[in-house]
């Protein structure tokens, strides 16, 4: 992870870094075929947070720092210097870190940094690192929460009252739980990066990762 939240990075590469680090949290645990774990019980069993996720939170908090330097400073006269030039090009821009924090802010917050102005504006608010903190959870949490959405999968509520599940009985309404959705990567303890993950519903059709002998006996 380091210093990949100052480069811009595709949703591939952000998913193949995610898959990748998925796999080496298995191989630690042990947990191979045919035992099962679900991605959002290992990022908990592991105390830990997709690195996709983490490396959004660490780019914004770095764009608050520049914003915060000097005028004179060599980033900042890299930023009025890339707002100056007339930018108009055919086809897709390619994917830099100016493009990607763009991106983030236009679909969390309907904003969009295009001029000079708009780039005073920003390190104007920037200044206030209370205000800075609050617009960006509100983009932090918006891409939690599309992490989310994307990678929903239903889960059984078990409830003592409920009825038992068979794969051949369709689940009604009150059995059918969406996952939690992301709370707080920010928080700098390790024992609470997987707070979105404590409460996980299993499935009673398949054979849980609990079955592993090693999580078991954790």
């Amino acid at each position: 992870m380091y210093n990949l939240h100052a480069a811009g990075l595709t949703q591939a590469h952000l998913n193949t870094l995610d898959v990748f680090h998925r796999k080496q949290l298995r191989i630690i645990l042990r947990i191979h075929y045919p035992a099962k774990i679900s991605n959002k019980a290992l990022y908990h069993h592991c105390r830990t947070a997709p690195i996709s996720i983490m490396l959004l939170e660490q780019r914004w908090k770095l764009f608050g720092h520049v914003l915060r330097l000097p005028l004179s400073s060599p980033p900042q006269l890299s930023m009025t210097q890339y707002y100056i030039i007339d930018k108009t090009s055919k086809g897709t821009p390619r994917t830099t870190l100016p493009v990607l924090l763009n991106k983030e802010l236009l679909e969390h917050t309907l904003i969009k940094i295009s001029s000079p102005e708009d780039l005073d504006w920003i390190r104007n608010m920037a200044q206030d690192r209370t205000t800075w903190k609050n617009f960006t959870e509100v983009i932090i949490t918006g891409a939690k929460e599309k992490y989310d959405e994307v990678r929903k999968r239903k889960r059984t509520d078990l409830t003592p009252t409920s009825t038992a599940i068979t794969p051949n009985r369709p689940r009604t309404q009150v059995e059918l739980k969406r996952t939690p959705l992301a709370l707080d990567f920010r928080k700098r303890s390790i024992q609470l990066l997987g707070s979105p993950y404590t409460n996980w519903y299993p499935s009673p059709v398949r054979r849980r990762y609990t079955d592993h002998p090693i999580i078991r006996n954790n």
